[in-house]
């Protein structure tokens, strides 16, 4: 008996897309009717995408087209798209940015057949990982004889639930709709946004000790098209099988390759140590807080080692198990280890030798190990450009927080210059911060100074108590990428008073012009620009401190953001940037019944208003297509 299996795409405004994965699945095989669904979120304003989904013809079953007039977002979206499996055996669910393999539908057969009855199991992944979302590092998971292999990660790039199978997560999410558990999360997890829907899909999985199944081979592929995230595009592109062929498979209980959703190996015995006793933990990635087991094999700093190993194998675990000679990976008690992490560079040797080759003349040039480290930070800097965060500390109270905060960003490159009125010295350096000074700041021209001869590609300036929003840094540096015309940008701050965090403006409210500020200053003597919230180029910050003046009574960050906006738009953005314990300026510019109306969103006059004004346009952000990008609402 055939198992009844239906294909749902999930898709908003990228009709070129849409095009390209109804052209793959066109081509690909079936061996019984199968319907397709097309679901766009917000379909209202999806001109191009509705015509294609209600003109594509579908030759291999029933073709429904979902309207939905309102925008979701992608956690909702994916959501509601699943639910449609209760009227069918089995669900397959295929983003808009992916492509599948001609041989997808047999696969998905074959899986569900052997796995359905799997207790275990919680999903059929068209997708195969080569590099991981713990650190992005190279995957390579156990071949064991069978096709597939077994990860408590959930699937988001082709995947297909079972009715059993999806019910069963909806009904575990209804009683744990937050990531609240007594089971450790990996970080990577609970920094995804609010949108995401995976990580709750891997929260079950863990608290469940289920698993989703893996091809080693893909069926389906992330595209990686332009506009999406720019440092990431194509790093998850894999190769998808191209013949046919029937498929091996093995169970839960008698595969060798399972792993967790640090992407380590689960199964494995060295000695007397195995799962029971001892974490495997070879990325580095997990916090040592919350590893229970006594003993550990980690590539982290081991300050006693029972034994250590080397890095010669791709496979990382197999370098332990075969105890090959070297000095990275350590096996020792759990309590001997620090969170310290090799340079991560090691983890990449076949990239290495291929970028030796490529630039063969630069390595010959600088032809020292100096040299070659210098080349290979330089392409990394080149993803992630320096920040240089200079902090006002007229009082120590507050500073911890602040350094805290930046210490969370977990961005690579960060330089902190603290400007405090007394001269102190901080005991230890703050986790990924690279370098920290103390100046003994006198007057705003040492701030000016600093501005002026300090090496960094983006700059942001912080009072001390001033705390940065989760993934700030990161937000920012991929907006300065993005865009090369914005030269700086306006977060959204949190206003905090007595610890209690207050409602931010609307970004209506945040959009700024020189006339604005301008108007701003001559009213009050400063602007309502908060501090914590702006983010600017080393290139806008010279150029512009050699055009200041400091004979006026404003503060010399007024001045500086004064300075700014006569030299380039200021772009408001609607991400989290900061919480700030600033005193927040209000405005108090005469009324004006034009922004009054465009504050209110009256339709005409805020069209009026805003060509009026000639606002720059609002950096915003995409769940649903990972991307940055300009709107003028």
């Amino acid at each position: 008996m055939k198992t009844n299996i239906a294909i749902v795409v999930p898709t908003y405004n990228r009709p070129h897309c849409l095009m390209r994965l109804l052209d793959a699945l066109a081509k690909a095989e079936y061996s019984q009717n199968t319907d397709l669904f097309i679901s766009i979120d917000d379909a209202s304003v999806q001109t191009a995408t509705v015509a294609i989904a209600e003109q594509y013809p579908w030759a291999f079953g029933s073709k429904k087209v979902i309207r939905n007039t309102q925008h979701l977002g992608l956690k909702q979206h994916i959501l509601l798209c699943a639910d449609i499996v209760n009227d069918y055996d089995a669900l397959i669910v295929l983003e808009d940015d992916l492509v599948v393999s001609p041989y997808f539908f047999a696969y998905t057969q074959q899986a569900l057949a052997f796995y359905s009855a799997e207790e275990k199991v919680a999903g059929i992944s068209l997708y195969n990982y080569a590099i991981t979302e713990s650190g992005f590092y190279p995957f390579y998971p156990k071949h064991d004889g069978s096709d597939v292999y077994f990860m408590q990660v959930a699937s988001s790039w082709g995947q297909c639930w079972t009715k059993q199978q999806w019910n069963n997560f909806k009904t575990w999410f209804a009683e744990h709709p937050e990531l609240k558990s007594d089971k450790p999360l990996p970080d990577y997890i609970q920094s995804w946004g609010t949108q995401s829907w995976k990580k709750h899909f891997i929260h079950y999985l863990i608290d469940t000790d289920s698993y989703f199944v893996f091809p080693h081979q893909s069926l389906s592929t992330n595209f990686g098209d332009p506009g999406t995230n720019t440092d990431r595009k194509g790093l998850f592109q894999t190769p998808l099988i191209q013949g046919k062929r029937a498929f091996q498979f093995k169970s839960l209980n008698d595969s060798a390759s399972n792993y967790d959703a640090w992407f380590e190996q689960k199964r494995f015995q060295k000695g007397i140590y195995n799962q029971s006793n001892t974490t495997i933990d070879v990325y580095g990635e997990r916090s040592l807080d919350s590893i229970t087991t006594p003993f550990l094999i980690s590539s982290k700093t081991c300050s006693d080692p029972i034994q250590s190993f080397g890095i010669e194998l791709s496979d990382y675990t197999q370098n332990i198990l075969q105890d090959v000679k070297g000095d990275f990976f350590h096996l020792g008690a759990t309590k001997n280890f620090t969170n310290k992490k090799p340079n991560r560079e090691a983890f990449f040797p076949q990239l290495k030798e291929i970028k030796d080759l490529v630039f063969h003349e630069f390595i010959e040039t600088e032809a020292t190990e100096r040299g070659r480290a210098a080349f290979e930070k330089h392409l990394y800097n080149q993803q992630f450009p320096t920040f240089c965060i200079y902090i006002l500390a007229n009082t120590t109270e507050g500073l911890a927080l602040t350094l805290n905060s930046i210490s969370r960003q977990k961005y690579p490159f960060v330089d902190v210059k603290i400007f405090a009125k007394t001269k102190f010295s901080l005991k230890t350096l703050p986790k990924h911060i690279n370098s920290l000074e103390v100046i003994e700041s006198v007057d705003d021209r040492t701030l000016l100074d600093a501005l002026s001869t300090t090496s960094y590609a983006y700059g942001a300036l912080l009072q001390s108590g001033d705390e940065y929003a989760e993934g700030a840094l990161l937000a920012a540096k991929n907006i300065f990428k993005r865009f090369v015309d914005i030269h700086w940008l306006y977060g959204i701050v949190v206003s905090k008073k007595n610890g209690i965090l207050l409602a931010p403006e609307p970004i209506c409210k945040r959009r700024f012009t020189e006339r604005l500020i301008t108007a701003e200053v001559e009213a009050t003597g400063a602007t309502s620009l908060r501090s914590a919230g702006l983010f600017f180029s080393e290139h806008i910050a010279k150029e512009s401190i050699l055009k200041m003046k400091l004979n006026t009574p404003s503060s010399i960050q007024q001045n500086l953001w004064c300075q700014f906006v006569k030299d380039t738009p200021l772009y408001s953005a609607s991400f989290y940037a900061a919480y700030s314990a600033e005193k927040e300026v209000k405005h108090k510019q005469p009324f004006s019944f034009k922004q009054w109306s465009f504050e209110k969103n009256i339709p005409y006059l805020r069209y009026v208003y805003n060509r009026q004004e000639q606002f720059p346009a609002v950096v915003r952000y995409e769940h649903k297509t990972n991307a940055y990008y300009l709107s003028d609402y």
